[in-house]
């Protein structure tokens, strides 16, 4: 490849650079846009680029990952399409290469640190692991960037004064996506709700986003592959629901609540893209079909919904390390067939009826205040 390019035989380093990349793996991919970077090979630079930024996971634990310059790493950590579950890891992958040679290192962490976007991170985490480390106690830059995260979350008001990218989800546009549908016809004919999931989920090296219908009295799943254009049967819920809510917390999809044709449900199960199975967690307080469901900073919110006699205006939070549902607070209004959805760190839920009036109204809660209003 360096001789065709020295050539300017385009053709042969186009050939060249094809034959590379069906060869990128996390341990070499990193050589390799060094290499492209030399030759100025664009295109190969740029496949390098997406291949990194879709496994960063796997790249930021290679022998490579450890001998970048700092330049390069910060390039890596600033770049928005960098898919990671969670913040931490960006976290993580910093501090592993800042400690491979921490001496020579140890100064340019406040310049990296700045670009992991902290606010992003469990509070937990943040204070009883990040602030706590010894390297980050010793910078006075690294202390006031913790500072500055722990204000988000305690001064909701101050967050506008902040640079946006800091606590804006990192999103991973090249990733391709797959529809999973949920549910299915029923006498009366073919009634879908749906959930379109934001969060890409990871089966089998392929990344996935998913668009979930939950039908009418049905526990069968379909998959369609957007490649092939074709649908196949997926894993089914452990039990027949109808009108339920549904939500994708940790890269999992969880079904709560709903109508099985006979009474309305309390039940909830999750399901995990990897193992490729539904499981039951712990059952709401209360029975709710037509339920609005929305995942906020590893927290799980229903609102509203109706029991089989009246629409509801209870809100419950599912806090999954502890598998408990606690009773937050209660919306103004009693609401079912809401939409409920989490955006910039606040669940909305709009519209719905309470079985007199069809509502136009929204309802917002805010994650550090825990109240609609």
């Amino acid at each position: 490849m360096s001789g065709a390019s020295f050539l300017q035989l385009t053709s042969v380093k186009n050939t060249c650079a094809d034959f590379l990349k069906k060869r990128f793996n996390p341990n070499n991919v990193l050589g390799i846009r060094s290499f492209a970077n030399t030759l100025d090979c664009t295109h190969l630079t740029d496949s390098a680029d997406k291949y990194i930024q879709q496994y960063f996971s796997e790249v930021s634990t290679s022998e490579e990952f450890s001998s970048i310059s700092g330049n390069e790493l910060m390039d890596i950590v600033k770049r928005n399409e960098l898919y990671v579950n969670f913040e931490e890891q960006v976290y993580e992958a910093v501090m592993r290469w800042i400690k491979k040679d921490l001496d020579n290192r140890k100064s340019l962490l406040p310049m990296l640190l700045a670009y992991v976007r902290l606010p992003l991170i469990d509070t937990s985490y943040l204070i009883d692991r990040i602030s706590t480390d010894p390297i980050i106690k010793s910078s006075h830059e690294c202390r006031d960037l913790i500072d500055e995260a722990r204000d988000f979350h305690l001064m909701p008001d101050r967050r506008e004064l902040l640079p946006s990218f800091k606590f804006e989800k990192r999103c991973c546009n090249h990733i391709l996506g797959h529809i999973f549908a949920v549910g299915g016809l029923t006498k009366s004919g073919l009634t879908f709700s749906y959930y379109f999931i934001e969060k890409t989920l990871y089966i089998s090296r392929n990344f996935y986003n998913i668009l979930y219908f939950i039908g009418d009295s049905q526990s069968t799943v379909e998959v369609f592959d957007p490649v092939t254009g074709k649908w196949s049967k997926a894993e089914a819920m452990s039990m027949l629901r109808s009108r339920v809510g549904v939500a994708v917390m940790n890269n999992k999809l969880y079904a709560v609540g709903g109508y099985n044709g006979s009474e309305r449900l309390s039940t909830a199960e999750v399901f995990n893209p990897t193992e490729r199975v539904w499981s039951r967690v712990s059952s709401m307080h209360f029975n709710r079909s037509a339920v609005g469901a929305a995942a906020l900073n590893n927290r799980l919110y229903v609102c509203g919904g109706y029991n089989g006699v009246k629409s509801l205006n209870t809100v419950e939070c599912y806090i999954p390390e502890r598998d408990e549902w606690n009773v937050i607070t209660c919306m103004q209004k009693h609401r079912s067939a809401g939409g409920v959805i989490a955006f910039k760190d606040h669940i909305y839920a709009l519209g719905g009826h309470d079985g007199l009036s069809i509502f136009d109204s929204v309802s917002v809660l805010s994650s550090g205040i825990f109240n609609f209003y």
